[in-house]
Formats: C-alpha cells, structure tokens, sequence
C-alpha cells in the first residue's frame, strides 16, 4: 500500500545577538544587545509555524508550501535594537509552471549607498609664482579675487529600503525572458529626506552553445525626491557576451550605455562604456 507519511517536528531555539554597528543615525540603528526564546512548529510538509518572544526581540513567521510549484512565506519582526530598530515586515509568494515562473516579495531593510560629501570648504588665492604677488586680471588690472573651494569625498550613505518587487520568468532550452517590476521608498531620517523610485526592467539570456552566452538587459527608473522637490529619469542598456574558456576561466565583452534626465536639467547626462574582462576563478 502506497500513501504520504505525515511526520511532524518542534524545534526549541534560545538565540543572543549584539549589535554595534557605526551608524549615527538612532532612528535607523540602535546599540545594544537582544536575546528571545521560542519555537520553530513543522505540522506537516506544507506548513511551518515560528514564533520568538524576549528581551527586545520578537518574531513571528509562517511558511506555507501548498505544493512543489508554490510558496508562500510572512515574518513580522520587532527588534529594539540593531539595523532597522522596531517592526518590519518580509513577504515572499512564488509559483512556477513547467516553462514560468512568478514572484512576489515585500521587504524592509536597512543599505548604504555612496554618495559625495562636502568635507571642507577653503578659499584659494592665486599668487604669481614668478613675482609672489598676487595675480592680476588682465581685463581690470586688479587681483583676481579669492576662490572657493569644496573639498568633496565619497561617503556611505544609510537608509531604511521599503521594496516591493514582480516578476515573471520565462525559460527554454537555451532562452529565458524576465520582466520584473519594483517600487522602493528610501526613507533618510537624518537628512529628513523620503526618496520614491518606481522601476522595469526587460531581460533576454541566450544559451548560444555550451560555452557561449548572451546577455541583453532594458531597464528604466524613475526617480522623485521630496526635500529638493526634482525629479529624473534613469535608462541603463547592457549587453554582455560571455565565453568559458575552461572550468576555471571566463572571458567577457560588452557595452552599455546609460541616459539619465532631470526636471532641472541639472544632472543630465550619457555614458557609453565598453569592456573587456577575463575571471579566473581558484
């Protein structure tokens, strides 16, 4: 006689954490240690049950797989402490067919992102080397007056992701198609900023043969900022064609370019890139 074994499983889990993280920003990242007790509850195949109670920690979760091809998975979390102090959420629902597959996710975390930073401001005279004197205009034939300059590095830049995403995946043989979507807010207490970026992005993977690939991607963003009341738009198109010399080594080629325009005007631009890489892997 044939039939499913229904098994069942708890798990009893103690866990610690400590977080310091080097993050001015409280509303973003809190000090400090957390400990919860709690369980883990298998009832079945199909289900799984999470739970976790204590000192600035608690967690709450179910994954539900109604079948091979489905899944579906919710945490609420509340953690005093660490990145993204207080509740946040995570979802995750997929399923797939024999050739397609579809995805669903919400999450909430906390990223960095570089950005330039005015570090100093100076002024800058200018002096003749030759005389020592101050250096003259040759229009008025009077010393050209003091410079400002900003001293400008790269800093990373924290904030609070809040990302929603679809997508569909096609696949074959030696094909596969995606079309996915996204809406992300970035939330940046220190600077009082909310950031909204809505986005698509096509994607076509061509199995040429057993060691040549071709990848061809069209993705177009759209960006607001709230505190400088602006807006731009984003179109990045890369192509990248890939060969396996060996087990161990890759050769890669491409171009790309990148169009990005703004309300203002102000931070316009187009970049044309090619490249040419080879990876060893060890």
């Amino acid at each position: 006689k044939r039939g499913d074994i229904t098994t069942s499983e708890l798990q009893l889990v103690l866990r610690w954490g400590s977080s310091n993280a080097d993050i001015p920003d409280a509303e973003l990242s809190v000090d400090g240690d957390y400990y919860s007790g709690g369980l883990i509850y298998t009832p079945s195949r199909k289900l799984q049950l999470t739970l976790f109670g204590g000192e600035n920690d608690a967690e709450a979760g179910i994954l539900f797989v109604p079948s091979q091809r489905s899944s579906f998975r919710v945490i609420f979390r509340d953690r005093e402490v660490g990145l993204n102090p207080g509740e946040s959420w995570f979802a995750a629902i997929s399923h797939r067919t024999r050739r397609v597959t579809f995805n669903l996710g919400y999450s909430e975390k906390v990223t960095t992102e570089q950005i330039l930073q005015v570090e100093g401001v100076r002024y800058v005279v200018d002096v003749d080397p030759v005389t020592g004197l101050l250096t003259v205009d040759p229009l008025t034939g009077r010393p050209l007056p003091p410079r400002l300059v900003l001293d400008v590095g790269i800093a990373d830049s924290e904030f609070l992701q809040k990302r929603g995403t679809f997508s569909i995946r096609y696949d074959n043989r030696r094909h596969s198609l995606t079309l996915s979507f996204f809406d992300e807010e970035r939330v940046r207490p220190a600077v009082n900023r909310l950031d909204d970026l809505t986005g698509v992005q096509f994607g076509w993977s061509w199995q040429m043969n057993s060691r040549d690939k071709l990848n061809l991607s069209v993705s177009h963003e759209e960006n607001e900022f709230d505190v400088f009341a602006t807006a731009f738009d984003r179109l990045f198109i890369p192509i990248t064609f890939t060969r396996a010399i060996n087990e161990s080594m890759n050769f890669s080629t491409g171009v790309s370019r990148l169009q990005q325009r703004a309300d203002s005007g102000v931070m316009d631009f187009d970049e044309n890139r090619a490249f040419v890489a080879v990876v060893k892997h060890f």
